[in-house]
């Protein structure tokens, strides 16, 4: 999605999750082809159509799971819900967040 030079992207960490990965193979190449171009996910191409073009300027992940526990919470101590529990997914995609995208 996208608001005047903001792009959002919006994680879906239910519906491919396993136990091997929170975001599954193809959202985890999306985003990653997301983070390196201009902005727009393959799902949202359409809608932004419509609007002015605007460039992108600024990028959000939106995660609606934590990227950190609480401070002084134990691993799995508010349950097995979070990125804490996929912490190679996580670290590459903070790396491609950081642009180092090409590792991992």
């Amino acid at each position: 999605h996208q608001v005047g030079d903001v792009s959002f992207f919006v994680l879906d960490v239910r519906r491919y999750r396993d136990g091997k990965t929170l975001l599954g193979p193809a959202q985890l190449a999306e985003l990653r082809q997301w983070l390196r171009e201009g902005g727009e996910s393959a799902a949202t191409e359409e809608s932004t159509t419509e609007r002015s073009g605007a460039q992108v300027r600024l990028k959000v992940v939106v995660s609606p799971v934590p990227m950190t526990r609480n401070i002084g919470e134990e691993k799995g101590a508010v349950g097995t819900d979070g990125w804490e529990w996929f912490p190679d997914e996580k670290q590459a995609v903070l790396q491609w967040m950081g642009g180092g995208g090409e590792k991992g």
